[in-house]
């Protein structure tokens, strides 16, 4: 009877160890958890405080005034550049930041855009457009409204879409090249884009309201975005006459009554297009695409439509005279007011 009640106690005893043992591992692997969170706590609150004194000190940089500045300034425009792609969520600050700084260093003048320096841009701010240009679509548009940026210069390899959504309201950007830039949101109203390069860009035609474009390169751009169904009210009309618009995409647009006189059009896409009215007299047309377009009274002299594509257009009314070309033009049967 002893021996079986010291067995017993020793099952008891050696149950009691193994949870003893158990419990002990669990509240090590608890405080190990718990030390682990807290570790991980302070690294982040350490980060947080890093990234906050960098930029602070960038911005600290980018307020130094004068050209013996200036390679403090460009520090400090590249140091929240790297900033914004060691912390995604400060970069609708960084963007405001840079913003900000371009229109303080490069305000158009209270006489007027006229009264823009004619010259390229200081190396700071045209280093802080390069830089907003790169950086991915965030909550916080580039606001460069206003600002005299002739000659910006931006060479992408590829497109970007920084500027995706930026404000260019008044902005005096002739002579700028804005190639391969997604600017399919961006605002223009009242900019100056006279002598421009914006090839193989996408540039919503709606946001031209004002625009100035002579001399203007628009090379394989697309200016259809948000033209579909004419879902935005007609711009107000636009003097494009002399534009470069080789190879541009303008299908479904409202273009009613636009000038586009001695206009390079030859290979554009302007399926579906209103064109009633417009002027396209002298302007070349070569291998354009009208199909289904509304041509309405619009003036074709002199302009050039060697092999263009009119199956289903309407030309009824078209003004016409012996110098418009229409050799090897395409016509299907639904097309409407052939004239020759």
């Amino acid at each position: 009877m002893a021996g079986s009640a010291y067995r017993a106690a020793r099952r008891n005893w050696g149950q009691i160890s193994a949870m003893a043992t158990t419990l002990t591992a669990i509240v090590a692997v608890l405080l190990t958890g718990l030390s682990f969170t807290e570790t991980r706590r302070q690294v982040s609150v350490a980060e947080q405080g890093q990234i906050t004194d960098r930029y602070g000190k960038a911005v600290e940089q980018l307020a130094k005034q004068g050209p013996e500045q200036l390679q403090i300034r460009l520090g400090g425009i590249y140091a929240l550049q790297r900033l914004a792609g060691d912390s995604p969520r400060d970069l609708p600050t960084i963007v405001a930041v840079l913003s900000s700084f371009v229109r303080s260093a490069a305000p158009v003048p209270p006489a007027g855009m006229d009264a823009c320096p004619d010259a390229a841009p200081s190396t700071d701010v045209q280093a802080a457009v390069t830089v907003l240009s790169l950086f991915e679509p965030s909550t916080e548009v580039p606001d460069l409204r206003s600002t005299c940026l002739q000659r910006t210069r931006l060479y992408p390899t590829s497109t970007v879409r920084g500027l995706l959504a930026a404000n260019f309201e008044g902005a005096d950007l002739r002579g700028s090249s804005l190639d391969l830039l997604d600017l399919s949101e961006a605002r223009f109203e009242g900019a100056n884009l006279d002598r421009a390069a914006i090839r193989n860009s996408t540039i919503p035609w709606f946001a031209l309201s004002d625009v100035h474009m002579s001399g203007a390169d628009l090379f394989g751009s697309d200016l259809s975005t948000h033209c579909p169904q004419h879902t935005f009210p007609k711009v107000p009309m636009l003097d494009l006459s002399g534009v470069q618009m080789r190879n541009t995409i303008l299908s479904n647009c409202e273009l009613g009554s636009q000038i586009f006189r001695q206009t390079e059009l030859s290979f554009a896409t302007l399926r579906g297009a209103n064109l009633q009215l417009a002027d396209l007299s002298g302007s070349n047309l070569h291998s354009a695409d009208f199909r289904g377009a509304k041509l309405q009274d619009a003036d074709l002299r002199g302009a050039h439509l060697f092999e263009a594509d009119l199956s289903g257009a309407d030309l009824t009314g078209i003004k016409h005279d012996a110098y418009t070309q229409v050799t090897k033009v395409k016509t299907d049967s639904s097309t409407k007011g052939k004239w020759w």
